[in-house]
């Protein structure tokens, strides 16, 4: 062995280029399949941060044109009203906002942010770590103005302060109170430090229109015995209704049911 080991560290010496090249390979080979380990862990083997995530279910609409397409917001309101199978079901929106910071602080930018029903945080089970969630009184044309902020958002423009509460953060020019702070690990959508209620949303014409679809997705949590194809059964029948209802919205249209885990990958 030891002879072997010898006579291929002398032949490796002889020809350095091929030694090079087979360095390389190797090294590149070894990162690319701890890189692609990674995501796989990230994706598919680590569940998501939230309990029981196995029974999170995003919920979409299906249209001869769209295999998963955005959800219309009174389809939504049907839905909610009529299923069985989930404990109950939420919208969001992932979105973009100009942040002003505090009232007087002119330190202005872009950053992520989602619409969200106020049933949204309940579904996922992750409450907020400081303060309160959305109320259904949030959701309403004319409410009080708020937001809930994530933790790194807290941190970056706060402090950590537990004053945060009750502060007033400038959103789009407008000022909402910040109710409370929410997990870092929420993650959905993707990249949002605020979210905020539908409110004023529920009062626009483009959303309340049944054949507009402006880019909300639905989510559900499994009742406890119920299964996906059970579920997706369910909405599927309540699809079928609404198109009956509303040949000239809902005509052709059914509905996508994916674990959140496989929607996300």
């Amino acid at each position: 062995m030891i002879k072997e080991i010898r006579y291929a560290t002398r032949q490796l010496a002889k020809h350095p280029g091929f030694t090079l090249v087979a360095a390389l390979t190797l090294a590149l080979g070894i990162g690319a399949n701890t890189a692609i380990f990674s995501v796989v862990n990230a994706l598919l083997l680590r569940p998501l941060p939230y309990p029981h995530s196995d029974r999170l279910v995003l919920l979409r609409e299906r249209s001869e044109t769209f295999e998963s397409g955005s959800v219309s917001y009174p389809n939504y309101l049907d839905w909610r009203a009529a299923q069985r199978g989930f404990t109950d079901l939420a919208l969001f929106r992932r979105d973009r906002a100009n942040l002003s910071g505090r009232i007087g602080e002119a330190n202005p930018e872009r950053i992520g942010a989602a619409r969200v029903t106020w049933s949204f945080f309940g579904i996922l089970g992750l409450p907020p770590t400081l303060g309160r969630d959305f109320a259904e009184a949030d959701d309403l044309p004319g409410s009080r103005k708020v937001v809930l902020i994530t933790h790194g958002l807290w941190q970056r423009r706060f402090g950590g302060s537990r004053d945060v509460l009750g502060q007033q953060l400038m959103i789009d020019g407008a000022p909402r109170e910040i109710i409370g702070v929410v997990p870092e690990q929420i993650g959905l959508p993707r990249l949002a430090e605020v979210y905020l209620p539908l409110d004023e949303l529920r009062a626009e014409d483009g959303v309340l229109r049944r054949g507009n679809h402006p880019g909300f997705s639905a989510l559900g949590r499994l009742k406890p015995g119920v299964t996906l194809a059970q579920a997706a059964d369910d909405m599927n029948k309540i699809a079928h209704d609404l198109a009956r209802r509303y040949p000239e919205e809902d005509a052709g249209r059914t509905v996508s049911a994916r674990i959140l885990l496989e929607a996300a990958v």
